[in-house]
């Protein structure tokens, strides 16, 4: 299990995180529903992102040492404006 601190803006790929789309189509009067997962996006500069006092802490995967880490899938991601 890998942890990291965030001190940057970062998008990651967390389960349970979606986008919602819903269409009423105006003759029948039925709805069309298509849920896509979406990256969450975190900055560490937003209180209400950090999930530790004044800090954001992602992991790998779920340690019960560490309950209140947010648990990500795939390749960690770079922060906004740095070097490719």
């Amino acid at each position: 299990m890998a942890r990291f601190r965030l001190k940057d803006k970062h998008c990651l790929a967390v389960p349970g995180v979606e986008w919602e789309h819903v269409e009423t189509d105006q003759q029948t009067a039925k709805r069309a529903r298509k849920v896509f997962p979406f990256p969450l996006y975190l900055d560490a500069e937003q209180p209400s992102d950090c999930n530790y006092r004044g800090e954001i802490i992602v992991a790998t995967k779920a340690d019960p040492r560490y309950p209140r880490d947010i648990i990500f899938t795939g390749k960690p991601t770079r922060p906004a404006g740095a070097p490719r």
